[in-house]
């Protein structure tokens, strides 16, 4: 299965900006933690996440773990989500994750794509991550995909 993300429409949705006290970058990053957690413990579902591009840095497109990857689309992510599904209408391992229903969602149905809301997928993944946060260890590669991705977010601010 593979999730395509409104990213900021899922960040405002699920309040993740709200407690991130406004801040955008902290917000994504949150946002992209919880879904490789989310995503580490599932075998053949991955993610990407689709951005607006003017807040890409610089760079189109990235990977942060195996299973989830960044698009900073050229112009708005509605249209790069919107033309995504009409390309990928006939996969049906594709699940649209937004709750912009004026845009995002009816092109989806219209092309029998699946669709899940932002809020309730959020509750899906904070479900899913509540074990990790109460103390669980990650194993093997989960260990090793969590550490990779704070040595990347402290190198990224300067920490190290």
């Amino acid at each position: 299965m593979r999730y395509i993300i409104d990213g900021y429409n899922l960040i405002h949705r699920a309040g993740i900006l709200d407690r991130c006290g406004g801040d955008i970058t902290r917000s994504r990053e949150k946002l992209e933690h919880l879904l490789i957690n989310y995503l580490s413990s599932r075998s053949g579902v991955s993610a990407t996440i689709v951005y607006d591009s003017r807040d890409s840095g610089g760079s189109p497109t990235r990977t942060r773990s195996a299973s989830l990857s960044l698009l900073f689309a050229r112009g708005d992510a509605d249209s790069a989500i919107n033309a995504f599904i009409r390309r990928n209408a006939a996969r049906k391992d594709i699940v649209i994750v937004s709750t912009d229903r004026k845009d995002i969602i009816s092109t989806a149905r219209g092309e029998r794509v699946r669709s899940r809301s932002s809020e309730s997928f959020y509750r899906m993944i904070i479900r899913t991550d509540a074990p990790k946060r109460a103390g669980k260890s990650l194993q093997g590669e989960q260990s090793r995909e969590a550490t990779d991705w704070y040595r990347r977010i402290l190198k990224d601010r300067g920490r190290i």
